[in-house]
């Protein structure tokens, strides 16, 4: 199996491109973002290990997550994005395969 990676900067057209691989060519995509997202859900563990390297609440008084809380964070700081990478990545890697 052959396996293609779409990089690029915030607004750079990963999805543009993406969307159109999936509609022009029937070749299946693996969105992170998307999966991330999912994941935080998903593995509510991982979100605790984030909120404590990170010493911030990232949930409203329900228990859900707030993206944009951790967006603010991570792309104003670029220690905390590492942090949040070392926990996300491996997360992500493990969901992909």
């Amino acid at each position: 199996m052959e396996i293609l990676v779409v990089t690029g900067g915030i607004g750079s057209g990963k999805s543009l491109v993406s969307r159109m691989l999936t509609e022009c060519y029937g070749i299946p995509v693996y969105e992170a973002d998307t999966r991330a997202k999912a994941l935080y859900a998903e593995i509510p563990s991982m979100l605790d290990e984030i909120e404590s390297v990170l010493e911030v609440v990232l949930r409203d008084d329900s228990g859900n997550f707030i993206p944009q809380k951790l967006a603010k964070v991570i792309f104003t700081d670029s220690d905390s994005l590492k942090k949040v990478e070392d926990i996300l990545f491996p997360q992500l890697q493990r969901d992909f395969f």
